[in-house]
């Protein structure tokens, strides 16, 4: 288990509101590159990183515990976060995944795909959308690290390979 887990695991436990739990998956959203460069950058000082945090966290339970990851230095708000949503996403019976295409899927066919795997997995599923000119045709779900593939270009590789 890797540290950034057990912060998550007992940030998790210790959130006492929904409320908590919905800020800092909240917060995952509206994480720039400059925001995590600013905290993961060395050369800034605890005490100015801290005054960051009271402006970004609404909450005090969160402001405690990511004022306290940075007194000692296990700072680092996007891995935090990750283990945080995968511990709610097992608590709410979700689970998370990518759907790759040649081109974008319309509202009707992403519900479709949705229902499938809803069906297949008991699950409700949330999927990121990516497209990606490479696939040729079909598509490509990710979820857990299994894949479920049926494009044109594996079924063209395959066929190269008999």
């Amino acid at each position: 288990m890797k540290v950034y887990d057990r912060y998550a695991r007992a940030f998790f436990e210790l959130s006492k509101t929904d409320k908590e739990s919905l800020e800092i998956l909240n917060m995952k959203k509206s994480l720039d590159k400059e925001v995590e460069a600013f905290f993961n950058n060395p050369i800034v000082d605890v005490e100015h990183k801290k005054e960051v945090v009271n402006s970004l966290a609404t909450t005090k339970g969160l402001r405690t515990f990511l004022k306290f990851m940075l007194d000692k230095n296990r700072f680092d708000f996007r891995s935090f976060v990750n283990a945080f949503e995968k511990l709610s996403d097992k608590k709410n019976q979700l689970v998370r995944g990518k759907v790759i295409t040649a081109s974008e899927l319309s509202s009707e066919s992403k519900k479709n795909l949705e229902k499938t795997f809803f069906k297949k997995l008991n699950k409700k599923v949330i999927f990121e959308y990516e497209t990606d000119k490479a696939i040729l045709g079909g598509v490509k779900v990710e979820i857990d690290g299994t894949v479920f593939e049926d494009t044109l270009a594996n079924k063209l590789n395959r066929l190269q390979n008999i």
